[in-house]
């Protein structure tokens, strides 16, 4: 979380807000358990969405003065989610002309 977390606030335009959502569901016998971090920024491209999680990338829109990390927070992350026997997406929506909603959702049981 500390990471997803670390992520929203780095990649966030300047006066955004971000958003921390839990919610717990029943599947018959099974719980399910999802958080979802969301800010509002620049987004993420098709192509970044699809390689995010993948060692050493990096986002490429982060704010200028933004000290870039090493590309391996949203991989390690990933690994420990399907450790768990979770699940980690990401989405990213325009919202406005250069302002997206990028939304990462971790699914755990």
């Amino acid at each position: 979380m500390l990471e997803l977390l670390a992520n929203a606030g780095k990649f966030s335009s300047p006066n955004t807000t971000v958003f921390v959502q839990a919610t717990q569901q029943l599947n018959g016998s099974d719980r399910q358990m999802t958080i979802s971090v969301t800010n509002r920024g620049s987004g993420l491209s098709e192509e970044e969405q699809e390689s995010i999680f993948e060692k050493f990338q990096r986002g490429k829109n982060a704010p200028e003065g933004t000290e870039q990390g090493t590309g391996l927070g949203l991989a390690l992350v990933k690994s420990l989610v399907l450790h768990l026997g979770g699940t980690i997406s990401v989405s990213s929506v325009d919202i406005e002309e250069a302002l997206a909603e990028v939304c990462f959702t971790v699914t755990l049981p």
